[in-house]
């Protein structure tokens, strides 16, 4: 397959994806990822709990995804467990390079194996209910923030996007205790974002409405579950950086995430289509 080919096919798939979202797939991730939010608040330091809840609401989660793809036709059930597999990764290898690999912020809450890492199990498997709720969000019809996905834009965008991503992690690991480098690169690179992105005015208050409310969660985390710790947390324990982060990785994953289950979803036709070309055997 071509690169073009690759391109429209790709296309094809995420306008599918976003033609199908609606009110109530993404309120079936927004209720698991609140389910857990709150149950943070108050049981962030009983781990064995928060572990089984986590698996719990992934089960019921999955269970309600179920019912609701059947009625919309969307992507299949084992393309789904792969997506939400791979948000789970990303945000779980991120929060551990963060953590155990560079020291940029800690956990304080309670812990079932110190030993291997120092961040709560049941928090890397959060991060795949958080991830995967943004990418719906980030992509309903008439909300998505990346315009249209046609050609080679796409992959310039994703490409862009992963630059963007890349540059700022870097930069963090390396100025995650420098009262200006700290946040710097990432108001260059959000500077960057809205220039490349160019979202509209409208787009930008919605972006900080969901920014001012990502930071707020994290504030409640810190002071009322303390659940974990940063370097120069100068607005109810958050840094600047955490803020400026928040907004460009909600104008990123929308286009990074949609491009991921896109490639699962060609992957998984390509497979289908393998396997009923295979002769039966007799």
């Amino acid at each position: 397959m071509t690169v073009r080919a690759l391109a429209a096919e790709l296309s094809r798939n995420i306008e599918s994806f976003r033609s199908h979202l609606n009110a109530a797939g993404v309120l079936i991730d927004a209720g698991a990822v609140a389910i857990v939010g709150i149950a943070v608040l108050a049981c962030a330091d009983r781990p064995v709990f928060m572990l089984f809840l986590v698996s719990a609401v992934f089960g019921l989660r999955f269970f309600l995804w179920r019912l609701w793809v059947r009625r919309n036709k969307s992507h299949s059930m084992a393309a789904e467990i792969v997506f939400v597999a791979c948000c789970a990764a990303i945000g779980a290898f991120n929060d551990w390079n963060s953590v155990d690999g560079h020291g940029v912020y800690h956990y304080r809450a309670a812990l079932l194996f110190p030993w291997i890492s120092t961040i709560p199990f049941w928090m890397l498997l959060y991060w795949g209910l958080i991830l995967r709720f943004l990418a719906s969000l980030l992509n309903v019809r008439k909300f998505f923030l990346t315009g249209p996905t046609q050609g080679g834009g796409l992959f310039k965008r994703a490409a862009f996007a992963g630059i963007l991503v890349l540059l700022t992690r870097q930069a963090i690991y390396r100025f995650y205790a420098d009262p200006w480098m700290s946040w710097l690169p990432f108001a260059a690179a959000l500077l960057g974002a809205l220039t490349f992105y160019r979202p509209g005015p409208l787009k930008i208050v919605i972006l900080s409405v969901m920014t001012a409310m990502a930071v707020g969660t994290e504030i409640l985390f810190i002071q009322t579950a303390g659940l974990h710790e940063y370097y120069l947390g100068v607005i109810g324990g958050a840094p600047v950086w955490i803020m400026l982060w928040w907004f460009l990785a909600f104008i990123v994953w929308g286009d990074l995430s949609v491009s991921l289950l896109g490639l699962i979803r060609i992957a998984g036709q390509k497979f289908r289509t393998l396997g009923a070309s295979q002769p039966r055997i007799p």
